[in-house]
């Protein structure tokens, strides 16, 4: 069984990214040991990108009965979504007080 609802998650970010014209950055790629995808990771760059993207952070579930199932019972699978926002540059200034 191959776990492609980690896929079709990122397809769907990714559709959602183009369609608001904003730039994306494949950072990171882990294959999972049955196949498919364990790990996604993407920089998305554009206006007002986090305050849209933030309500997405989240364990999505999907349930299915997959077609290797003989009994019919239902699999159910998750994958975290995590939305962070990019630190900006910072100075910091350190002072002595006496």
């Amino acid at each position: 069984m191959r776990p492609v609802y980690l896929l079709a998650i990122f397809t769907e970010c990714t559709r959602a990214i183009v369609s608001k014209k904003w730039r994306t950055e494949l950072v990171d790629v882990t294959h999972g040991t049955a196949g498919g995808y364990k790990e996604i990771v993407m920089n998305v760059t554009g206006e007002d990108v986090y305050g849209t993207m933030k309500y997405e952070s989240g364990v999505h579930r999907v349930q299915r009965v997959p077609q290797t199932e003989t009994q019919g019972r239902v699999h159910t699978s998750a994958a975290s979504v995590v939305v962070l926002p990019e630190a900006e540059s910072l100075m910091l200034r350190f002072m002595k007080r006496y």
